[in-house]
């Protein structure tokens, strides 16, 4: 958590925040078992740079909790030791989450909680990483650090495949939103404009907006240029970084606009995989409480918005089967369920929730995305000889190209 959280935010979790836990608990599961043995030690450091308060009033875990037991598991059952760091700058906060932190510590699970800014802490916790796998998880409700430090992190100070490093973030769309319109306004705050520029390595984003005020402008411009920024910053940082980036849109409602990305960066491209996987898994979870949400607030409605609009698992299999079918590319992972990675439609939100079971078709992001085109591939020729895949999407369809092999569609 970070500044601009309101006071009920710690009552219980809003829906973007179950598609989000549920992501994380499972990826870090995922990451702790794949990667400790790059260490000596069999041990993984883990940063939650916006903890909050750990737990919610109704007694659910957060963010900084799920860590805590994904901690606890693999210590008893595998040996394995996830060191947590956790930072909260909000005195009350950061009391309720030290009581959580302390609880697991009992239980001999290797944790820390500090209280102040996460950029105060970053180098510290990058430093006893050192030899072993990092994954850092910044979650703030207003605006992330600066992309320069970003880039100094996972660029300069930990720029090798192996121990991994890893980032999963939360980019505010919200934040964009309120700040495109100081650059729409002639009183903007020109302060808070430059806040952003250090968050996105640069003025470049203004020009989006400044052409959505434009007077030959259409409407929605201003909703299509959030978009295009968060698609541009996910671009620039995975050029400065060398790393995979992917950018997940996450919403209250069906066919809404996302509040924030969670912005995922990776060397490895198996990890995006694993990734994927697990962004199709937590969309189900998404799926499933919305309809509960709905259930309990119309008990004798025939049946809810949510079965109506959420994906035929049918159609899924379907999609799958047609995956199997294509053979080219990269031979998946024997075993491993490889996934059609969420993408939004015009609207940020029509997404479509399946996923490739045992799949053949090998799928590795580039680093260009916009609202109606994603592509996939190497990010450049020193990666891979892997010819370039391309999406087209629709709320209805997905066609996969690669080259000069004959496209597969998909109905969704």
């Amino acid at each position: 958590m970070s500044t601009g959280t309101s006071g009920d935010y710690w009552k219980d979790r809003a829906l973007p925040s179950v598609f989000k836990h549920d992501l994380l608990k499972r990826y870090l599961a995922q990451f702790g078992g794949m990667l400790s043995g790059q260490s000596h030690d069999k041990r993984v450091v883990y940063l939650d740079g916006y903890a909050g308060e750990g737990r919610y009033e109704n007694g659910e875990p957060a963010s900084a909790e799920l860590a805590l037991r994904v901690a606890s598991y693999f210590r008893a059952r595998h040996g394995v030791t996830v060191e947590g760091f956790f930072t909260e700058a909000q005195a009350r906060s950061f009391q309720r989450l030290q009581d959580v932190v302390e609880g697991y510590r009992r239980q001999g699970v290797v944790a820390h909680a500090r209280r102040g800014e996460v950029d105060g802490v970053l180098d510290s916790v990058v430093r006893r990483a050192a030899g072993r796998p990092l994954f850092l998880f910044l979650d703030p409700c207003g605006l992330v650090l600066p992309q320069d430090r970003l880039v100094d992190v996972l660029a300069r100070q930990r720029p090798d495949k192996k121990p991994a490093t890893e980032l999963l973030m939360n980019f505010s769309m919200m934040a964009v939103w309120r700040l495109g319109g100081h650059v729409r306004s002639p009183k903007g705050n020109e302060t808070s404009l430059r806040r952003f520029d250090e968050v996105c390595g640069g003025a470049w984003w203004r020009e989006y907006f400044a052409e959505a005020a434009a007077p030959s402008a259409q409407a929605g411009a201003a909703e299509d240029a959030i978009e295009a920024v968060a698609a541009e910053y996910a671009r620039r940082l995975a050029r400065r970084t060398g790393m995979f980036v992917q950018s997940v849109p996450v919403s209250h409602a069906p066919h809404k606009r996302a509040v924030y990305r969670l912005v995922f960066a990776t060397r490895s491209q198996y990890g995006l995989w694993v990734f994927g996987d697990t962004v199709a898994r937590a969309r189900a979870e998404w799926w499933k409480t919305l309809e509960l949400q709905e259930t309990r607030e119309d008990p004798d409605a025939l049946f809810s918005v949510a079965s109506v609009l959420r994906p035929d698992p049918a159609v899924v299999e379907k999609g799958a089967g047609a995956a199997r079918r294509a053979r080219h590319g990269y031979p998946g992972r024997r075993g491993v369920a490889h996934p059609l990675p969420e993408w939004p439609s015009g609207s940020g939100a029509d997404t479509w929730t399946g996923r490739f079971q045992k799949s053949t078709v090998r799928l590795c992001p580039c680093v260009r995305s916009d609202s109606h085109h994603v592509s996939y591939g190497p990010s450049s020729s020193s990666r891979s000889s892997t010819s370039a895949w391309s999406w087209s999407f629709s709320p209805q369809l997905v066609t996969i190209s690669s080259g000069s092999k004959a496209p597969v569609s998909l109905r969704t």
